[in-house]
């Protein structure tokens, strides 16, 4: 990234003497993506367009003399192999906090960038297994949007007491994950 842009990109019109002054400023940019990746869901779509934010940050930051480390891929991510949908949802629950406890931990940006793309790798691995997992059920008919997703831990909680209103849960997650995997098949 060019001096400028990096410049443009944390709105300074020079070059600070301080590099405390830099990193501060890049962690006062980093962080409200940070807490969007803590209070939304994971949509893979959505948090790769604030992760690409990051990363603008990280290369600002490289360009006005900061040393940062480039990220590296944690090595947590989850193969979900349960056949049992509580089994998955329970799984996929504390694949999904430990990965957010790893967010939280930091505004570096190359950290960052790692967690959440730990993140994003585990809530496609789930995807998947929860249409593995659920193909016996029907897809839900109305329009869906790919932010609607619906809340696991609820998901479990119906599914623990046989409560039949989690069938229209589970069919309105089997339709978003299938319109986001078939927007994908499109590009």
């Amino acid at each position: 990234m060019k001096l400028e842009q990096a410049l443009d990109l944390l709105d300074l019109e020079r070059k600070p003497e301080d590099p405390d002054i830099i990193e501060e400023l890049i962690e006062e940019a980093v962080f409200p993506l940070r807490e969007y990746f803590l209070r939304n869901p994971v949509v893979p779509v959505l948090y790769r367009s604030r992760l690409a934010r990051i990363k603008q940050l990280q290369a600002a930051g490289e360009s006005l003399g900061l040393s940062t480390s480039k990220s590296t891929p944690l090595t947590t991510s989850k193969d979900f192999s349960e056949s049992d949908l509580a089994e998955l949802l329970r799984a996929f629950e504390a694949a999904l906090s430990q990965a957010r406890l790893q967010v939280a931990q930091h505004l570096n940006p190359s950290a960052l960038v790692a967690s959440v793309e730990q993140m994003i790798a585990i809530q496609e691995s789930f995807e998947h297994a929860f249409l593995r997992v659920t193909a016996h059920f029907a897809s839900a008919e109305s329009n869906i949007l790919a932010a609607d997703v619906v809340d696991t831990g609820k998901l479990l909680m119906l599914l623990q007491h046989e409560d039949p209103s989690s069938t229209e849960l589970i069919e309105k997650e089997r339709k978003r994950i299938e319109i986001i995997h078939e927007r994908l098949r499109r590009q």
